[in-house]
């Protein structure tokens, strides 16, 4: 099972929150957004050994562009619109950042990520998710691409927990991790199975009920995203609440 730490990179704060859960074993899997990550996340990082997976978590909007001052989006929708109204500029914009970013991230780790994912899932968008397999590096080492697939009965086991707005958030980005799940089987690139951790991040939850339910579910190749920080800030009320649920899993 891949227990995975979101967002680093997006603020000096979260970086510090997340490292202090590696230090202590707590999560195996860390995705990193490049702008973000200074030289002293990276050693600290490197310190937990080959257990600890480092990843790419690409990103349009939320933090600073490699390739343009402003952002290429604002949310998951607003990109695939984008991607809609004007096809070819747009994809270009977006395969130019993402090659931006994975050069960074080597530049930065001294190796490319060991998995690659995106911010608010971005990189599972139709017409934009095979460009940018194809833009991938071709390296030795095994890499795995996430995918936001989930079975409806766990969906439905989770939403006496996550309520009916949680629930339908989970359905439409299991749909969307489905149809990638299969452009990655047709690569034969690796994947988890299901994911686990999606429910809307920005209305109050008992989330200790929440994440020890979706331990419950998870079987050894799913992948739980957990978005953990000091304080109630971006994207919603619960990253001090996750982090606390990790910081006292055993």
């Amino acid at each position: 099972m891949i227990i995975c730490a979101d967002d680093m990179g997006l603020t000096p704060q979260i970086n510090h929150t997340i490292l202090k859960l590696v230090k202590k074993c707590k999560i195996n899997a860390v995705s990193c957004m490049v702008s973000g990550i200074k030289q002293e996340d990276i050693r600290q990082l490197k310190q937990a050994g080959q257990d600890l997976k480092i990843g790419m978590h690409f990103y349009l909007f939320d933090a600073p562009l490699l390739t343009s001052k402003s952002p290429l989006g604002e949310s998951y929708l607003q990109v695939a619109l984008k991607l809609i109204i004007s096809p070819i500029q747009f994809r270009k914009k977006v395969n130019q950042e993402f090659q931006a970013q994975i050069s960074q991230f080597k530049k930065l780790f001294g190796h490319y990520p060991d998995f690659y994912d995106g911010h608010c899932h971005i990189h599972q968008i139709p017409f934009l998710c095979t460009n940018l397999l194809h833009a991938i590096p071709t390296t030795k080492k095994s890499i795995f691409i996430r995918n936001t697939r989930n079975s409806l009965s766990n969906i439905l086991l989770t939403t006496p927990y996550i309520g009916i707005k949680g629930c339908i958030k989970a359905i439409i980005l299991s749909y969307a991790g489905s149809l990638y799940y299969q452009v990655l089987k047709k690569h034969k690139i690796p994947t988890n199975n299901y994911m686990q951790g999606l429910y809307s991040y920005n209305i109050k939850n008992d989330v200790k009920a929440i994440m020890n339910q979706y331990l419950n579910l998870a079987q050894a190749n799913d992948l739980i995203a957990y978005h953990p920080g000091p304080l109630n800030e971006l994207k919603g009320p619960n990253r001090k609440e996750e982090y606390h649920f990790l910081k006292e899993r055993k």
